[in-house]
């Protein structure tokens, strides 16, 4: 199984809803307070990532999972656009 969570909710995803071995991509970035850190918060996905890694075979990481993919598919589409708009003028 592939599970896809982009739900904007902190670690809404538990263990309890995936199947051994499944992949999990987690596109969710959200902030939660942490004081004991220097900004006072840190950035989690909607899969709670501690409890998932004990039962998924692959899971991205947040931050760092599919954010950089994200960017260069943004950047492609956007050149794409820009190639298009400018073959017309």
């Amino acid at each position: 199984d592939i599970v896809v969570a982009a739900v904007g909710r902190a670690h809404m995803v538990p263990k309890s809803w995936l199947k051994e071995g499944c992949t999990v991509i987690d596109v969710g970035i959200n902030s939660v307070d942490a004081p004991d850190t220097k900004r006072g918060y840190r950035l989690v996905g909607d899969v709670n990532y501690a409890e998932a890694k004990e039962v998924a075979e692959w899971i991205t990481p947040v931050p760092g999972g599919v954010g950089p993919m994200t960017i260069a598919m943004l950047l492609r589409n956007t050149m794409n656009s820009w190639k298009r708009y400018s073959s017309q003028a």
